[in-house]
């Protein structure tokens, strides 16, 4: 009886006491945050898609399967950061991920718009938004993931004690590799594709092999929100 009663008091103030204990940072729970976040981020912004429009649009970032790696690199950054500032305020935890994140946001923009001529997203008709990248809305809308994620830290870590098993720390290896495949054909798929639009031809076998599995069609129907400088600039 006396154990149940110590075993319950440990429980109810371990929430209370992770201030001062520092999570586990493995590898393998990082990756199943990442993937987690990737794929809660496509079905949350369908959701949101849908209760707008009334329309499913899957706002995928890959050749394959329903993933988005910029929400999945955002969950593990939360995470992360969430472990490592444990013991600093929580409004400096939430403001710190959200500028952190923001940045991130307007680094991807601008890498898409200098290197392939291209944008995955557009904020032009939102309050002072910077050429269309990042607005203060959306900012806000990081820093609320951000303190969610903050504020039920303490569950989360507690979860993750599920993916320590064997099984799937095994699991999270041969799904990195799978990972590591789809997004890096994903990277020569776009690029290949913008590359298309823009008059460059290939030559290369590899080129070829990318023109026949991912046409311009295929590709516009894949990635929905996607669209080439030019075509804005000539059609503003």
């Amino acid at each position: 009886m006396l154990e149940k009663i110590k075993s319950k008091a440990i429980e109810l103030t371990s929430e209370a006491a992770y201030e001062g204990v520092a999570p586990k940072l493995s590898y393998d729970r990082v990756f199943w945050i990442f993937l987690i976040g990737c794929v809660l981020g496509v079905l949350i912004e369908g959701i949101f898609k849908f209760l707008g429009s009334f329309y499913w649009e899957s706002h995928v970032v890959c050749m394959w399967g329903w993933l988005n790696p910029l929400y999945g690199a955002a969950a593990a950054g939360f995470y992360i950061g969430a472990a490592k500032m444990r013991k600093r305020s929580y409004i400096f935890k939430v403001l710190v991920m959200m500028v952190i994140a923001t940045a991130l946001e307007l680094a991807a923009g601008l890498l898409l718009k200098y290197t392939i001529g291209m944008r995955a997203w557009s904020y032009d008709d939102l309050f002072l938004n910077l050429d269309g990248m990042i607005c203060p809305l959306f900012a806000l809308i990081w820093g609320l993931l951000a303190a969610i994620v903050m504020l039920f830290m303490p569950k989360i870590d507690k979860g993750m004690r599920f993916f320590d098993h064997k099984s799937l720390k095994i699991m999270s290896y041969v799904l990195t590799v799978f990972l590591i495949a789809n997004f890096s054909l994903t990277v020569m798929s776009i690029s290949r594709w913008s590359a298309r639009h823009y008059g460059i031809q290939s030559d290369t076998q590899i080129g070829a092999f990318l023109d026949r599995i991912a046409p311009d069609e295929w590709m516009s129907n894949r990635f929905v929100e996607w669209e080439f400088l030019d075509d804005l600039n000539r059609y503003s």
